[in-house]
């Protein structure tokens, strides 16, 4: 019985109410696994058991209980009584006169009994034949009316269970017939059986219908991957990521154990997608249920590391650098102690690792980091250029936190030509590459060249996200501080403005990139002599990164620029205040630093 409900449990959405009604009725399930004979004398015996509750008050004499046994023995034994007739060819009983098929009856049911059942649902035809059935088995007047409601209410159930009973099988509506038919005559225990074997070849057929129909949503599933990975490799992400939404829309759920990490894979690829338009706390939802579905079913360790570096990815853009850290030791060590391990995997997860510490300026951890990763990658008999790029652009990135610019420059500089040879040149790794030599040209002083390129990488990151995106309110507040040095204060605040319009309504209110964007608005307002203005948005922007990023270095900065404009202000006190917090972020900093120093990190990257 339990394994027939298993069997049946997804099919609810296919069956209707037939599938709702097996699957919390236990005669369905006994009607397959009892053999007939046996399961027609025990459903008599529990079914129709005059403990049963009706929906009928019985008004009748002592005598009902008696008959109404020997009418279910009568129904058992499918003993009926066709003819009572005499050598005469009339008989007279009780009043009433039988000729032919014709019965009249004279007052044999009580009004109020016959107003009552007709009032619930039987119909006279029914009621008709029943009263036939009644005088020619030659029933007592007197135990009539509490026949009728006995009828009544099985005949009402089962013509329940028969309306709901929907289908075009031509086999299931012949058992409906069927089943109507013992009804009509009284016999309950054939017609439930009847029912039952209406109901059961009901639900196997729409099995059968459910398997084929979800044979037909995974391979629309499939065929939507693929355009989505079509759009992708025309730079479509908008329509790569409408692509993936209705792939995993319509991939089935609930399968077998190849289904479901199919169905992971699927969550994955939208977990990225998502993530490239933005939406990064989206991306975090998507990821955690593609990881769930792999620990669930088993995946490879390099299918569950991919879940948990992508994930990694998304809190981190989220500002959540503390459980991103975890994330990523955590994808490094099952890397480690795996067999199997993909390198090239184990390469990417550990120069993001050093990525992260680099933007928390814990610079020496991070160089030993993509030392590391450099010499996996190195060591791989085939190596992905794009992977990398990917990791000499995030070192680029680091050199010029550093102000290492000539060494930036270099490894940027050759990204570039990379690119240039492939023609892939509005690929938007391209324009991150773009973005960080502008930056380089900026802090060199050659202001025109850095404006190029900005305004290069803002093309490339319209096209293949649109303009409401972080990586397009980066490169406007980068815009922003290249105006902000030539004294273009101006256009200046209208690029930091923009970048904090689309940072708050993507990010939030409280994310660290938002922060800098207020912070540097501030600074621009303080050099037109909009003081009091300038110095709220810095004040904001030093208490979103103290609560986001109590350890980091960028936060001590953005505490002593507020500092410095309070001073400015003749507010002494405040901006002592400033200053001692900077120096307990630094303390926590380097305490934090310290800590690293210890096996952990060393040991998840041997």
């Amino acid at each position: 019985m339990e394994s027939l409900k298993s069997l049946l449990a997804g099919l609810q959405p296919y069956g209707g109410p037939i599938l709702i009604w097996l699957q919390d009725n236990w005669i369905g399930a006994l009607a397959v696994a009892i053999p007939v004979g046996l399961f027609v004398n025990w459903l008599s015996s529990k079914w129709f058991s005059s403990d049963k509750p009706t929906k009928f008050t019985h008004k009748s004499h002592s005598g009902n209980v008696q008959h109404t046994e020997n009418m279910a023995q009568g129904d058992q034994s499918n003993t009926h009584v066709t003819d009572h007739s005499t050598a005469q060819g009339d008989i007279t009983h009780n009043g009433d006169r039988i000729n032919g098929d014709k019965v009249v009856v004279n007052n044999t049911f009580s009004a109020e009994t016959i107003d009552e059942v007709k009032k619930a649902g039987l119909a006279e035809a029914a009621i008709h034949n029943f009263s036939k059935r009644l005088d020619i088995q030659q029933v007592p007047p007197y135990e009539w009316d509490a026949m009728l409601r006995e009828f009544a209410e099985r005949y009402l159930r089962l013509q329940a269970e028969l309306d709901q009973l929907k289908t075009n099988d031509a086999e299931v509506g012949a058992l409906k017939e069927k089943a109507q038919a013992f009804m009509a005559e009284g016999q309950w225990v054939e017609a439930d059986a009847a029912l039952q074997e209406a109901k059961t070849l009901a639900c196997v057929t729409a099995l059968k219908q459910k398997q084929q129909a979800d044979e037909g949503l995974r391979t629309a599933a499939q065929l939507a991957k693929a355009q989505a990975n079509a759009r992708l490799s025309q730079l479509d992400y908008a329509g790569a990521l409408d692509a993936l939404q209705e792939a995993v829309e319509l991939m089935p759920p609930g399968r077998d154990r190849e289904w479901e990490l199919e169905r992971a894979d699927l969550l994955f690829a939208l977990g990225r997608a998502t993530g490239e338009m933005g939406n990064f706390a989206g991306s975090e939802n998507y990821h955690i249920k593609s990881m769930e579905l792999r620990n669930k079913y088993d995946a490879s360790i390099n299918e569950k590391v991919k879940s948990i570096l992508s994930l990694a990815s998304s809190v981190e853009h989220q500002g959540r650098v503390t459980d991103s850290e975890k994330l990523y030791l955590q994808g490094i060590e099952l890397l480690n102690i795996s067999e199997n391990a993909d390198k090239n995997l184990l390469s990417i997860a550990t120069a993001n690792l050093a990525g992260l510490y680099s933007d928390q300026g814990d610079f020496v951890q991070a160089e030993k980091l993509f030392i590391k990763s450099l010499e996996i990658t190195k060591s791989l008999p085939h190596k992905n250029p794009s992977d990398l790029g990917r990791i000499m652009n995030n070192i680029a990135q680091m050199y010029i936190v550093q102000e290492r610019l000539p060494e930036a420059e270099s490894i940027l500089q050759s990204i570039v030509n990379e690119f240039e040879v492939t023609k892939n040149l509005m690929h938007p790794t391209f324009g991150i590459v773009l973005s960080n030599l502008a930056s380089v040209h900026k802090l060199q002083g050659n202001f025109k060249a850095a404006r190029a390129l900005y305004e290069r990488d803002l093309e490339i990151v319209a096209n293949a996200y649109g303009r409401a995106h972080p990586g397009y309110a980066k490169t406007l507040n980068n815009m922003g501080s290249l105006c902000w040095e030539e004294k273009e204060f101006q256009e200046a605040e209208s690029f930091f403005q923009q970048s904090i319009e689309i940072y708050e309504n993507l990010l939030g209110h409280e994310h660290p990139d938002l922060a800098m964007s207020l912070q540097n608005l501030g600074g621009v307002y303080f050099s037109q002599k909009k003081e009091n203005h300038g110095e709220a948005l810095i004040k904001r922007a030093s208490e979103i990164m103290l609560a986001k990023l109590p350890e980091s270095p960028n936060t001590a900065t953005v505490l002593k620029n507020h500092a410095q404009v309070l001073d400015a202000l003749n507010r002494p006190q405040e901006a002592q205040q400033q200053r001692d917090l900077a120096a307990e972020v630094m303390r926590r900093h380097e305490a934090r630093n310290a800590e690293k120093t210890t096996p952990t990190v060393a040991e998840a990257t041997e």
